[in-house]
């Protein structure tokens, strides 16, 4: 309703008439794209009975987020575009995520307008918003960007009929993507002169929103008079078009922004707390879990065995190469093992009914540390915990896995030039408490500060380092079951620091 009074006082018919639609896009997760329908569906703002029929349109691609139009003013002839994700064009897609990791406004290709006539040409003029002020850095873009402001132009009313009346020949055309004149994408054609009369011609180029636009026009010789040169006339036209488009989209935008964040943030809010266990406990994950958990545990522990006897068999008479073949095959059967436990961990983490309950933080990390000092054969100072750390709510099994991969990473990616330092740490607010594990190894790039939660994303091949690639992506699940946040808090090549961000009991009750 906010969203609509402020659009109507800038009567938009009236004073923009090549402006047909200002648009708020959500960005929706694919696994929240039930929620987002059903917040939609039931804002009752502006009308009383609220919006039954909204949909996302079409229907968005597993794993792949949608920019979907959550608000579109004026609704009256744009009700086609109510619910649709422009993410689901490739183009549109790569213009919306270049403006969130840009920061700055990105134009579309030409499209041509449904809610107009099928043939009239128009683009999309995109402004990112974020959700927290200042983001510099990309990883800071992507994680506060919340969605899109987006400006519906109608091309031929923002030209308008006074340059059509004083040039015979008017063709403007999208060069951006053309690797030969014939590659351009046709934005606006005036009709032609005829034949017979000569034109003056010239061309200009024009940049919106990174694109590049290439402008061709003439007049006869029967129009041009005296004192005037075709000069003075391609500037009037090249500042006609160049001067219409930034002040308008500038103010409306930068007014527009503020509001949207607002609506951005309260549209999210019972999002971000929703359960979205419903989406990933399905079918396939059952079956794989059994598959993972019966059909290949069985023949790996047979294969390992089957090396052992062999071993036994040969006994110390076989050559080296030999030896060489039976190691490695003992060895790709305990990385295969170890891979499919963790596997097993991550399909079943979210199956698990949550026993929720105060988990003694302090006592757990202290039996954890000793267990992984003897399994590497750490000093006893090797790693420090704070002390009397602070209690958390939640599953206890879960917390135990999550602080054991943790300590566990810091171990694998210690620095081999320095002696390896691991501090354990708590600090408790009213609303949440922040469990964080420093230390001296190796560091991560900040490009890397998100992909390395992302299952099976490897940043070392394992003869370098050992592992699965699961243990921080079981780290990160196990946080969102938890109504938590896990990140890199800072990593440089003295170390990296990772926090865990419990909420209080409270909000873990809701989010449940």
């Amino acid at each position: 309703k906010e969203y609509h009074d402020f659009i109507e006082s800038i009567d938009i018919p009236g004073r923009y008439p090549s402006v047909s639609g200002l648009s708020w896009n959500q960005a929706v997760k694919y696994d929240l794209r039930g929620q987002f329908e059903t917040s939609v569906r039931q804002d009752q703002s502006l009308l009383e009975g609220g919006h039954p029929e909204f949909a996302i349109k079409p229907p968005m691609e597993p794993g792949q987020p949608g920019y979907v139009v959550t608000y579109i003013e004026p609704m009256q002839g744009n009700e086609e575009a109510f619910g649709f994700d422009i993410g689901s064009n490739a183009s549109r897609r790569m213009a919306v995520e270049r403006a969130r990791d840009t920061g700055m406004s990105v134009a579309t290709a030409p499209i041509n307008l449904v809610q107009q006539s099928k043939t009239q040409k128009g683009f999309l003029l995109i402004m990112p918003v974020y959700d927290e002020h200042g983001a510099k850095t990309l990883s800071e873009r992507r994680s506060a960007f919340a969605g899109v402001v987006v400006a519906v132009f109608r091309l031929p009313v923002l030209i308008g009929d006074s340059v059509s009346q004083k040039f015979d020949s008017v063709v403007i055309k999208d060069i951006t993507d053309a690797s030969a004149d014939k590659d351009a994408q046709w934005i606006y054609a005036s009709e032609s002169a005829p034949e017979s009369s000569q034109l003056y011609t010239s061309q200009r180029q024009l940049e919106i929103g990174g694109r590049t636009w290439q402008l061709e026009f003439g007049v006869s010789q029967s129009v041009v008079q005296p004192g005037i040169t075709m000069t003075e006339i391609s500037l009037g036209l090249f500042g006609l078009i160049a001067s219409l488009l930034p002040p308008f989209i500038y103010w409306l935008l930068c007014q527009t922004k503020t509001r949207a964040i607002k609506h951005a943030n309260e549209l999210t809010h019972d999002l971000q707390t929703a359960n979205a266990d419903l989406d990933r406990s399905n079918k396939d994950l059952n079956q794989f879990a059994y598959i993972a958990s019966h059909d290949l545990q069985t023949p790996v522990r047979s294969i390992r065995m089957g090396v052992e006897l062999l071993e036994c068999e040969l006994g110390s008479e076989v050559g080296d190469d030999v030896k060489k073949y039976l190691t490695h095959l003992r060895d790709s059967a305990d990385r295969l093992k170890h891979l499919l436990s963790d596997l097993l961990t991550y399909a079943q983490a979210n199956r698990r009914e949550m026993q929720l309950a105060d988990v003694p933080l302090d006592v757990m990390t202290r039996r954890v540390a000793g267990q992984l000092q003897a399994q590497y054969d750490l000093p006893d100072d090797a790693i420090k915990i704070h002390a009397s750390l602070a209690d958390v709510w939640g599953d206890k099994t879960q917390v135990e896995r999550l602080v054991t991969n943790l300590i566990g990473n810091a171990i694998k990616y210690r620095n081999p030039d320095r002696s390896i330092e691991i501090t354990v740490s708590t600090e408790k607010s009213a609303n949440d408490c922040t469990l964080s594990v420093a230390d001296n190894g190796i560091g991560i790039e900040e490009e890397n500060h998100l992909k390395v939660f992302e299952p099976f994303k490897r940043l070392h091949r394992h003869e370098e380092i050992e592992g699965t690639g699961l243990g921080l992506g079981i780290c990160h699940q196990i946080m969102a079951l938890h109504s938590g946040r896990i990140h890199v808090a800072k990593s440089s090549s003295q170390g990296t620091t990772f926090s865990a961000q419990f909420p209080g009991e409270d909000a873990i009750k809701v989010a449940a």
